[in-house]
């Protein structure tokens, strides 16, 4: 079941393989495929992600994500 998380961007990680990683309140969530071009660093976003346990650890894998304010200009 998915769960989800609303808070500041703090920072993106573009990988190899059409991967990311968001991070808001300390914390990765990690992606396949692109990201929309109003996903930026400092926004409010709200992610969807399902949580995932395994013998690596836990990952909480995106779902869905958008973007529910601006940053200030």
């Amino acid at each position: 079941m998915a769960e989800k998380v609303t808070g500041i961007l703090e920072a993106i990680a573009h990988h190899e393989n059409n991967r990311y990683g968001l991070k808001i309140s300390g914390e990765w969530y990690n992606g396949f495929g692109s990201l929309s071009k109003d996903i930026e660093k400092g926004k409010t976003v709200e992610i969807s992600f399902e949580r995932k346990e395994s013998d690596k650890g836990v990952f909480f894998n995106v779902e869905s994500i958008r973007c529910i304010e601006k940053t200030a200009e």
